[in-house]
């Protein structure tokens, strides 16, 4: 059993740490010194802050007090930032958490920059990639979009 709500302020710290565990283990072999460094400083509790004040939705999930998925949507069409704990990889968490996510975003079609680790998951959630992969400041990514309609 999960509850998913919106984060707090006092639970970003958690966030960051869950972030940052996963990307490390699954993301970080993908991409370069420049990306991981510069993904790094999209996290920090500054940056993150930051966002968590401007973003439109900003998501946890608990299971046993313990949080163990975040998503973070910049607006309610793009999805910033999503990362299940390793534990409840391959377990239909993310899916089913990501379904709610879509009821508090509205009928808008979503789009997401995946990750390489996350571009099958994507595609299992309906999203079809828009373009080829691309790289900034060492970040790899594929643009994908998730039409509702």
């Amino acid at each position: 059993m999960h509850i998913i709500k919106p984060l707090e302020r006092s639970e970003l710290k958690s966030a960051i740490e869950l972030i940052w565990q996963v990307f490390s283990k699954f993301e970080a072999p993908d991409y370069s010194e420049e990306g991981v460094s510069e993904f790094k400083k999209y996290i920090e509790h500054d940056a993150t802050l930051k966002r968590f004040d401007s973003s439109v939705l900003t998501l946890g999930a608990f299971v046993d007090n313990t949080l163990v998925w975040v998503l973070e949507a910049r607006t309610l069409t793009h999805i910033s930032l999503m990362f299940v704990a390793e534990k409840y990889h391959g377990q239909g968490i993310a899916r089913a958490l990501f379904n709610e996510a879509l009821s508090k975003m509205g009928n808008n079609d979503i789009t997401v920059n995946s990750s390489p680790y996350a571009v099958e998951i994507y595609k299992k959630f309906g999203f079809a990639a828009t373009d080829d992969e691309r790289i900034e400041n060492g970040i790899r990514y594929l643009h994908m979009t998730r039409k509702l309609f």
